[in-house]
């Protein structure tokens, strides 16, 4: 699942080379639009938050804070932040069927990324939150409560971009994705409460805290079923559809974030010593996360590409969906919010060294074949080689790397 999230991506890989016609046509400029959006989410998220922070009477009117819509032929409503939280989860859903829960399961990879997504990093995340919040102070406990609300969120569908470029396994990375943000519907709701009561912060009434589980639960589950759905039964529709969601829901989360922000700003201009202790608290838990998933992919011998996705998928949240639950159960305490823009920007950092690092270990990991007298003979002979002559350039490269594929056949027996 994508979500995305506050997600930042790399490059995609194009598959073919499309022609002047193709990328006038209205699919190939969507498609064209969601890659240059992706590519430069970074840098609007910064000048998002920039211009949030500058103008925050100004983002409050322009993000529609506090405005509810109505869903129709119905009696319900949406907040601004339920109906956000909806976008994403429809943009990421659509890219997963049924079938990716099932293949979590049947996969050792996938069950170490759940136990280390959902319990590993939360019990070190909690040690930290508790330690930290032993030293008092409403702000502190605030900053807590936001890195804990990130552990119950669902991986960020960036992770799965980030191991397709990093050569890892996809398939686990889409899987996780898939049955975290099941999860997520399940576990989010009740824990809403609970946050709020440990937390000591300013805590909804029971009316109230009922409506807000509600809107969880129908901004999961409904988009949740109805984006696997349209894959699993109209998957060129979903496929239309990927890149106006994609674009979509990353545009609803600037909006959310940029609302975030200016709210922050009150807060932040009181209390500067905020940010310095935010800051150091997110990249260590961050930095934990990604240690923590590769220490247990080694320690289950899974295979070089599993672990990549391991390890992406433990280190990156749905930060989206954690400011949005931010905002819906702590609306007096937006500092909550802080830990989950802070790791929008550290995971997409961390997750960029990791990339460069894994593909640079894979390329001195390739071996480089020196050439031999026989070769050199063979490339001096007529500009058309005979099939002897390829053969010999074959048993060459396998006496110098036994570990490439059998020599075929000659066509003759």
């Amino acid at each position: 699942m994508h979500a995305n999230e506050n997600d930042t991506a790399p490059k995609a890989f194009s598959v073919a080379p499309q022609s002047r016609a193709d990328r006038a046509e209205p699919a190939g400029i969507l498609r064209r639009g969601d890659r240059w959006v992706r590519e430069h989410s970074l840098l609007l998220l910064v000048l998002t938050m920039i211009s949030a922070f500058s103008w925050p009477q100004l983002a409050a009117k322009v993000f529609a804070r506090g405005a509810t819509f109505h869903v129709p032929g119905t009696g319900w409503t949406y907040d601004a932040p339920s109906l956000a939280l909806s976008v994403i989860i429809l943009a990421a859903a659509i890219r997963c069927t049924p079938a990716d829960f099932v293949r979590v399961f049947r996969s050792k990879a996938g069950v170490a990324n759940l136990v280390t997504v959902y319990v590993a990093v939360p019990a070190v995340t909690l040690g930290i939150a508790f330690a930290t919040m032993s030293l008092g102070g409403a702000d502190l406990r605030a900053i807590c409560i936001g890195l804990v609300l990130l552990m119950i969120v669902p991986v960020a569908t960036t992770s799965a971009v980030w191991t397709r470029s990093s050569l890892g396994s996809v398939p686990v990375a889409l899987s996780t994705i898939a049955i975290t943000s099941l999860v997520a519907v399940a576990l989010v709701p009740p824990m809403l409460g609970r946050l709020a009561g440990a937390s000591g912060l300013e805590a909804m009434s029971a009316p109230l805290l009922a409506k807000v589980r509600f809107q969880v639960v129908f901004a999961f589950a409904v988009p949740l079923l109805v984006g696997t759905s349209i894959r699993s039964l109209l998957p060129r529709v979903a496929t239309a559809l990927e890149p106006v969601l994609s674009i979509l829901s990353i545009m609803v989360l600037l909006a959310f974030i940029g609302d975030t922000t200016a709210a922050l700003r009150p807060h932040l201009t009181s209390h500067d010593h905020l940010l310095a202790i935010a800051l150091p608290l997110t990249v260590l838990v961050n930095v934990l996360a990604f240690a923590i998933g590769y220490t247990a992919a080694r320690l289950r011998g899974l295979s070089n590409e599993e672990t990549i996705a391991l390890v992406f998928g433990t280190g990156m949240r749905s930060t989206s969906t954690a400011l949005v639950v931010a905002a819906l159960c702590f609306p007096a305490s937006p500092i909550v919010a802080l830990p989950p823009i802070l790791w929008s920007f550290t995971q997409q950092l961390l997750a960029g060294v990791l990339s460069r690092r894994i593909l640079h270990a894979r390329d001195r990991a390739e071996p480089v074949l020196p050439l031999t007298r026989r070769m050199v003979q063979a490339a001096k002979r007529a500009s058309r080689p005979t099939f002897d002559d390829i053969e010999a350039l074959l048993e060459d490269s396998l006496v110098l790397n036994p570990k490439r594929a059998p020599l075929p056949s000659h066509p003759n027996g």
